[in-house]
């Protein structure tokens, strides 16, 4: 079971969720290319940044010695500069990346990896859908489907109007606005099957169990007087694995703009670079809010359909995944 926030994401749709995502997410023990050019591991898990590729566990094939931080990203750059521009596929299958370098992850990183990105999108998703914990089971596994797929950033930015039906429980809007052209179309009519069942049931807060039609109600947790219900799910890692770091996404400041400076900014810069990759330069994580900052920032309010200041406030925080310490 998972848990955040009060909520709770019961053990039998955590399953299903996952038995969803393994249908379409092939397991690649090697570094590859995605469909929208990122490079990629495991069960579908983002390697966006660089500096992300230091994080996880990768091993010499051969001799299954733990690779440095220098090999890592030797073999990461390698198969990034196969890349596209984000959202053209990048035409390579995964197996031609994989005689680029000898490193591996194990089966054991993998899973860690897959649940790790659960544990993270889940907290997304009760963040950027309140009330997510309410929802039909049949919209939370399609959710789970499309941030896994777009990413945190990139489902509010990419995909407005689906956001907002949602948020409204307009289950046949989102049905109609779920579709990624990326995907394949078996993926693509699954979500929405989904979304379109949600609106057939006629109710945001009945849960559906995935594999038939029948209705069914999620009983509360028990809670004690003394001790809060549901404590958050720790996912245990294989030994000699290090955590993986989840990105910072708490700021301070209820408004950041042009000409701040400090940790807020960092955090701010880490989320433009993560949503508009490959669309833009990456920007420089120094901590100076300047004009470059302030035009990445208009790109993902315009996307998102707010207001293109170049500031970062309330809205341009749910856009980039923030929250407020």
């Amino acid at each position: 079971m998972l848990s955040w926030s009060g909520g709770f994401l019961p053990d039998s749709v955590l399953n299903d969720v996952k038995a969803d995502l393994l249908k379409y997410e092939s397991t690649v023990r090697f570094m590859y290319l995605d469909s929208v050019s990122t490079v990629t591991v495991g069960n579908g898990h983002a390697i966006p940044a660089l500096s992300d590729v230091d994080s996880i566990n990768f091993v010499h094939k051969s001799s299954q010695a733990a690779a440095s931080k220098a090999e890592k990203e030797t073999a990461w750059n390698a198969v990034q500069a196969v890349s596209s521009p984000r959202g053209k596929k990048a035409n390579y299958a995964a197996a031609y990346f994989e005689t680029m370098s000898d490193l591996i992850v194990l089966p054991a990183e993998i899973d860690r990896l897959f649940d790790a990105d659960l544990s993270s999108f889940y907290k997304s998703l009760v963040t950027i859908y309140p009330g997510f914990d309410s929802l039909p089971d049949q919209a939370k596994i399609s959710l789970f489907d499309m941030i896994y797929n777009l990413g945190a950033g990139h489902i509010v930015t990419e995909f407005p109007h689906f956001t907002k039906a949602v948020r409204a429980r307009d289950w046949n809007t989102a049905a109609a606005e779920c579709l990624r052209p990326q995907l394949s179309a078996a993926r693509n009519a699954a979500t929405k099957i989904h979304f379109s069942n949600c609106a057939s049931s006629g109710s945001s807060t009945t849960t559906q169990n995935s594999s038939n039609s029948t209705l069914k109600q999620t009983p509360p947790p028990q809670q004690s007087a003394n001790k809060p219900a549901n404590p958050p799910q720790n996912f245990s890692a294989p030994p000699f694995h290090k955590p993986i770091p989840h990105p910072q996404r708490f700021v301070r400041s209820p408004l950041i703009k042009q000409g701040d400076r400090g940790a807020d900014v960092c955090v701010v810069q880490n989320a433009l670079n993560r949503i508009l990759i490959g669309q833009r330069p990456l920007l420089k994580v120094d901590g100076v809010f300047g004009l470059h900052v302030a035009q990445a920032v208009k790109i993902v309010q315009h996307h998102a359909g707010i207001l293109g200041d170049g500031m970062v406030g309330a809205q341009t925080r749910r856009a980039l995944d923030l929250v407020l310490a």
